[in-house]
């Protein structure tokens, strides 16, 4: 064999020996810490859904899965952060059926696509929104609630946590099927719209954690956002019940990638994940806060963002809804 036989054999060899390597490098997956990506600040049911997410795919895979809270612009920061990064497995976004339908209805083009951008990994959790209500206004059930806000010129002011929010949606689906007036009043997050509720500054707003506000009587539940009742709230009815029939409108939160994720690693992945949502004590922990355990794959994931995306764009477009 001269010179350039053997140079050439030794090539050939190397390239057989490839995929074996590359198939065993993906065999000890994960070999270093995960990071999984919020596009919410600290302390949020998205970052809360996280990190007890978190906590226990690091116990099922044996390594360290770290919570990276890259909050901003209604979650486009964060999320396109895991859309641009590399596709081996080490980063990956903790997302919701904001970043992946609702901000598809927004005026100004996303820095990702919700289905191209991703590799869809397994659906996790869901939990509804209750609409909830000062418990001075003179109104204990929906009728009621209906009847006063007609007898008034103004009708209803309400509180979301900002412009193009569930809380916003849901609002204005509520005034357009009743045929009442919406006053609506922005504030920055979820919790001071609650806080305005309870002090009487807006009548109603719709709230994903206000359990232990209803509870407690410091705000009144009228009714729930889900087709079908919320364990979490199972004394009020769905919305669908009091005649706003088909009417769905969840969060839920779900596990991705970036786009083509090496196909061994993203089912590592959902097998670790499906091996997470069989704990008995992890799923009873979740219901205490609210949290409802989503069953499902990739292609199930992959239709709920589709429906989402559809789902928003039509409610923009037939309550003229705007937000940037």
């Amino acid at each position: 064999m001269n010179r350039r036989q053997w140079i050439h054999a030794a090539l050939c060899g190397a390239a057989m020996a490839l995929p074996a390597a590359s198939s065993a490098a993906a065999g000890t997956y994960p070999e270093r810490p995960i990071t999984l990506v919020v596009a919410y600040t600290q302390g949020g049911p998205t970052d809360i859904g996280a990190r007890l997410f978190a906590a226990k795919l690091g116990e099922v895979l044996r390594q360290s899965v770290i919570v990276d809270n890259r909050a901003g612009a209604a979650g486009r920061i964060g999320t396109e952060y895991v859309a641009r990064a590399k596709a081996d497995g080490y980063t990956l976004l903790f997302a919701n059926s904001t970043t992946h339908g609702l901000l598809s209805a927004s005026t100004q083009p996303l820095p990702y696509d919700p289905v191209a951008s991703f590799t869809p990994i397994a659906p996790l959790f869901q939990y509804t929104s209750a609409l909830v209500c000062n418990p001075r206004l003179p109104a204990r059930n929906m009728e009621e609630l209906v009847a006063y806000a007609k007898s008034r010129p103004q009708g209803l002011s309400y509180g979301s946590p900002g412009i193009g929010t569930g809380s916003h949606f849901a609002a204005e689906a509520f005034g357009a099927a009743y045929g009442v007036r919406m006053l609506h009043v922005p504030y920055k997050g979820s919790a001071p719209a609650l806080q305005a509720v309870m002090a009487g500054d807006v009548d109603c707003s719709f709230d994903g954690a206000a359990r232990a506000q209803i509870a407690a009587g410091s705000v009144r539940g009228m009714a729930t956002t889900s087709i079908r009742r919320d364990p979490t709230y199972d004394h009020l009815p769905t919305l669908d019940e009091e005649g706003m029939r088909g009417f769905d409108l969840v969060t839920w939160q779900a596990l991705l990638g970036p786009a083509v994720l090496p196909k061994d690693v993203a089912q590592r992945l959902a097998a670790a994940t499906a091996e997470v949502m069989k704990s008995e004590a992890f799923v009873a922990r979740l219901r205490e806060l609210g949290f409802n355990p989503v069953p499902g794959g990739a292609s199930d994931l992959a239709g709920m963002i589709g429906v989402e995306v559809a789902k928003y764009r039509k409610l923009a477009h037939d309550l003229k809804i705007s937000f940037d």
